[in-house]
């Protein structure tokens, strides 16, 4: 079973996630504006078009739009990039291993229903 706990991050693990977040975020940004924009035309288009209006929106507007709200976004992402990096998952409280059933230790196999038609049971 794991386990979620808090651990001080590393340099180079804040900095990649403050990237991670950035780019996520900037995308989804632009991703909701594409799709606000694209929803109000009336005017088919061809493929070429959307896709174009598509990587603008992702690759410019998205990021323009969160600067334009430099002074809440920058702080949560910040925020929300310090709490990603610091999040860490373990297997099992001080490494210990779960017991078996069977008092062997290792990790327990899944039960096959083959396995009891093969030996006999």
């Amino acid at each position: 079973m794991s386990r979620f706990h808090f651990a001080v991050p590393s340099l180079k693990r804040l900095l990649v996630s403050t990237t991670a977040v950035t780019v996520v975020t900037c995308a989804v940004t632009g991703i909701a504006l594409a799709v606000g924009y694209t929803h109000r035309l009336t005017d088919p288009a061809s493929a070429g078009d959307y896709t174009r209006l598509f990587i603008t929106f992702v690759v410019v507007w998205g990021p323009t739009y969160m600067l334009f709200f430099w002074w809440a976004t920058i702080p949560g992402l910040l925020g929300l990039a310090a709490l990603v990096a610091s999040v860490r998952r373990s297997d099992a409280p001080n490494g210990a291993v779960a017991r078996r059933p069977d008092g062997l230790d290792g990790p327990v196999e899944p039960d096959d229903p083959r396995s009891a038609v093969e030996n006999g049971s």
